[in-house]
């Protein structure tokens, strides 16, 4: 006899009547929802493994897993949410694809920064690199088969361009040591009419950088120097006093979080007449050794993203900013000195993904912390197949038309691939030694 469903009301069998469904066996529950998990990952393997499965047939087979598992299982909205978070995660872990497309080397040099933009029907990309040089990229992303039109352009803002920031298509690259300075640019072009440089010789290590609106913000040694507005083309700056050198900065409104080399944190208010700031997390990373701040950042208004040269990768809860316990740790993530490794969140704030001093890639569930692991190899680096060579000091994760991809730099090329999708229209590129002065 078949039972009829009855709004708000489940049928257990084993004890033949129905009950209602806040009173669901939470066990239960679970064993539904890893069974349907189990399903998916077992078909995506499986797909994986078919050498002739073409991209159209593999994105066929797992859009009618997803469905084919939530029709079958009577589960609730947020499990719904996340076993398709889940299938989402193993599909970027099983699937990664680089492009066919390489160019030539440009050898001795290394990129150091990196930005990709999308702003109306262009696509940019900026990347900055040990000599000085800026390699800049355009493409229109109404022909998706267009590719970039790359060349190399030098401007006197420094021996090194360790920083590029953005917003919409303003770029704005800084350079440290002699000679250091402020390159910006409100369009990428081979011509500077639209650009401007502003000297920096009063600081020349420039440790961190922060756009927010119209506002920079640069570590330096023992201090924070903020530009107010950009777009005045002169000086205009405020000094925030810290106690070591800033090595990771965030802005948002008028908060300013930033991460020191003796592995302090500390949240500054630009309107306060406070220039010391406010201690966070009860100095947890200073207690276990000074650890340095290589990365920090908000997500959701409350999430606290840290990351340090002793391999921490965590997350705290700004509206307990008191606690030094992190809501989630994202273990696995290797690292014992450095402070450039590339980290970045996916703009749906669903991955966080970091780059390893073992030239690893590793991504995580960032509500769980869980890592996305390949489910026929059993390893956690994404790009174990690909040749990797030298550690990653760029990453961004971009929202393209045919889902999500990664960006990396790697020596003297900028590298991208698809996460989730078996596509082989993505490009490796290198910008050669076509020069412009």
């Amino acid at each position: 006899m078949k039972r009829k469903d009855l709004p708000g009301f489940y049928w257990d069998d084993a004890r033949q009547r129905y009950f209602p469904v806040g009173s669901q066996n939470p066990l239960a529950k679970s064993q539904v929802q890893k069974g349907a998990l189990e399903a998916a990952r077992d078909n995506i393997v499986k797909t994986q493994t078919r050498k002739d499965t073409t991209k159209d047939k593999l994105s066929s087979s797992l859009a009618s897993t997803h469905v084919r598992i939530l029709r079958k299982n009577n589960l609730r909205y947020s499990q719904v949410l996340d076993i398709r978070h889940q299938l989402r995660a193993a599909e970027i872990a099983n699937f990664c694809m680089e492009g066919r497309q390489s160019y030539g080397a440009t050898r001795g040099s290394k990129f150091l920064s990196f930005k990709a933009v999308n702003t109306n029907d262009k696509q940019y990309l900026v990347a900055g690199d040990n000599r000085g040089r800026f390699a800049l990229a355009r493409r229109f992303l109404d022909n998706p088969s267009s590719h970039f039109e790359a060349y190399i352009q030098y401007f006197p803002v420094g021996e090194q361009i360790r920083h590029v920031l953005n917003k919409g298509s303003r770029f704005i690259g800084i350079g440290t040591g002699n000679s250091s300075g402020i390159f910006v640019s409100d369009q990428i072009s081979n011509n500077s009419s639209s650009s401007f440089i502003l000297k920096l010789n009063q600081f020349p290590e420039i440790f961190s950088a922060s756009l927010h609106d119209d506002t920079v913000a640069l570590g330096a040694r023992r201090s924070i120097k903020i530009i107010n507005s950009i777009s005045l083309e002169q000086e205009n700056w405020t000094t925030l006093n810290c106690d070591s050198d800033i090595m990771s900065l965030y802005q948002h409104d008028n908060s300013i979080l930033a991460g020191s080399r003796n592995g302090t944190i500390q949240l500054f208010d630009v309107r306060s007449s406070n220039t010391r700031g406010t201690r966070l997390l009860d100095d947890r990373y200073r207690s276990k050794g000074q650890r340095l701040i290589s990365h920090i950042s908000v997500i959701r208004d409350w999430e606290m993203l840290v990351s340090t040269s002793a391999g921490d990768l965590e997350m705290f809860d700004l509206r307990y900013s008191a606690s030094s316990k992190p809501i989630i740790r994202y273990g696995g993530h290797v690292n014992s000195v450095r402070s450039d490794l590339g980290i970045d969140v996916d703009p749906s704030n669903e991955f966080i993904f970091a780059a390893g001093e073992d030239n690893a890639l590793r991504g995580w569930s960032l509500k769980s912390g869980r890592p996305l692991r390949n489910q026929s190899s059993g390893l956690t680096d994404l790009l174990k197949d690909f040749n990797i060579e030298d550690e990653i000091t760029c990453l961004q994760i971009t929202e393209e038309l045919d889902g999500l991809r990664l960006w990396i730099t790697n020596r003297d090329m900028i590298r991208s691939f698809n996460l989730g999708i078996a596509d082989n229209s993505v490009s490796l590129y290198n910008y050669g030694d076509r020069t412009r002065a």
